[in-house]
């Protein structure tokens, strides 16, 4: 299995084995805790997400990304609003975990 990782800053990659893992949790309190709080934050936000992609089609996961922006960033004009940033289709499909393709479908068109 390949695996690969972007670092947004100088980093230190160490690994460890199993029992070297279980032999610091054990005598370190603190750091279990954080581990555990970190472990739980990520399994929720995967359920999420794979909650998100399971009920909901491409199309509404789009407009929830974009009802969710207006809300937060959206500028009121006229019968709609702006959204003043730079998205590209590449970056919603990311998001939203659609294939670009069928994000341009689900596009109103004019």
């Amino acid at each position: 299995m390949n695996s690969y990782i972007i670092a947004d800053e100088d980093s230190t990659l160490c690994f460890f084995d199993e029992t070297t893992i279980l032999r610091i949790l054990r005598t370190d309190e603190e750091l279990l805790r954080n581990f555990l709080k970190t472990y739980t934050s990520k399994v929720g936000y995967f359920m999420r997400q794979a909650f998100e992609k399971g009920s909901f089609s491409p199309k509404i996961r789009i407009l929830r990304l974009l009802h969710g922006l207006c809300q937060t960033r959206g500028q009121a004009s006229g019968a709609g609003y702006i959204i003043p940033l730079k998205l590209s289709q590449k970056t919603i499909s990311e998001i939203t975990d659609v294939h670009y393709v069928a994000g341009c479908r689900s596009s109103p068109r004019k």
